[in-house]
C-alpha cells in the first residue's frame, strides 16, 4: 500500500464517533460555503478601498482564481483520473448519501478554498486571508476524513489554488487596473 493511501486510511479511520463524523462533513462541505459567503460580504460592503485595493477588485480576482481552479482540475481530472478512496481502498469510512463526482484528483473544494484564501491575503486582507486558510485547511483534513480524497488530493488542491491567485496577483497587473475597486 502506498504512503498516499495509508495516510489516507489513517485520517479516514480517526473517525469513530458520530460527532468526529459530523465535524468532518462539516469541514468537508460547509466551511466552503463560508469562503464563499465572505466573497458576497466583501462585494457588498462599500468600505474604501485603504489596502492594496478596493472590496471588489479583490473579489474579482479571487472568483478568477475559483473559476482557474475549476477549468485547471476538469483538465486534470481527465487525464489524472484516480477512483475515491471510498471505492477503492478496503476499510474507507464514508458518510452515507456523500455525492461526488468519479474523479479524486485533484481536490475542488480544497483548491476552491485555497484560492479565496490566498486571493484575499494578497489583495491585503491579511486577517480574513488567514481566518480563510485555516478554514481551507479544515475543509482538506474533512476531505480525507470523509473519505472522499486521498491527502495527495487535497494537497494538490490546495497548492493549486494557491498558485494561481499567486499567477493572477502577480502576473495579472494589467488586468488589475480595469476592475472595479
Amino acid at each position: 500500500m502506498s504512503l498516499d493511501a495509508s495516510l489516507t486510511l489513517w485520517v479516514n479511520q480517526a473517525l469513530n464517533g458520530v460527532w468526529s463524523g459530523y465535524a468532518a462533513w462539516l469541514a468537508a462541505e460547509v466551511l466552503v460555503a463560508l469562503s464563499v459567503a465572505s466573497l458576497v460580504f466583501l462585494w457588498l460592503r462599500r468600505a474604501p478601498a485603504k489596502v492594496h485595493h478596493g472590496d471588489r477588485k479583490a473579489v474579482v480576482l479571487a472568483v478568477a482564481a475559483v473559476a482557474g481552479v475549476l477549468a485547471i482540475k476538469t483538465v486534470l481530472a481527465a487525464f489524472a483520473f484516480r477512483e475515491r478512496p471510498f471505492e477503492a481502498l478496503e476499510g474507507v469510512l464514508t458518510l452515507a448519501g456523500v455525492k461526488v463526482d468519479p474523479a479524486s484528483f485533484p481536490s475542488a473544494h480544497s483548491g476552491v478554498a485555497a484560492a479565496i484564501a490566498v486571493s484575499l491575503w494578497l489583495s491585503g486582507r491579511k486577517r480574513l486571508g488567514s481566518a480563510l486558510a485555516g478554514i481551507a485547511l479544515a475543509v482538506a483534513w474533512g476531505r480525507v476524513a470523509i473519505g472522499v480524497h486521498y491527502v495527495s488530493d487535497v494537497v494538490a488542491g490546495l497548492f493549486l489554488g494557491a498558485a494561481i491567485a499567486w499567477f493572477l496577483h502577480h502576473e495579472g497587473s494589467e488586468l488589475k487596473r480595469y476592475l472595479p475597486d
